[in-house]
């Protein structure tokens, strides 16, 4: 879910994806570093996490994942 909404939005920070989820800061704070840890999205165009307001993007594979997700539900 948070995959599809980023690739939806372009970019958010974790406090945006915490309220358009209805996720807390930890469970949040997990999400985005196994996605990072798995390539599927960056923050601020870089592979780590500077800090926790960074801006997220998803990568090409984090776009082509969602995709074929959303396919295959429908």
């Amino acid at each position: 879910m948070l995959l599809s909404l980023l690739c939806d939005q372009e970019s958010l920070d974790a406090e945006q994806l915490e309220r358009a989820l209805g996720l807390d800061r930890p469970v949040i704070g997990a999400c985005i570093d196994r996605l990072t840890k798995a390539g599927l999205v960056k923050h601020n165009g870089i592979d780590t996490v500077a800090e926790y307001a960074a801006d997220l993007r998803t990568t090409v594979a984090g776009r082509l994942l969602a995709q074929r997700i959303l396919d295959n539900m429908g």
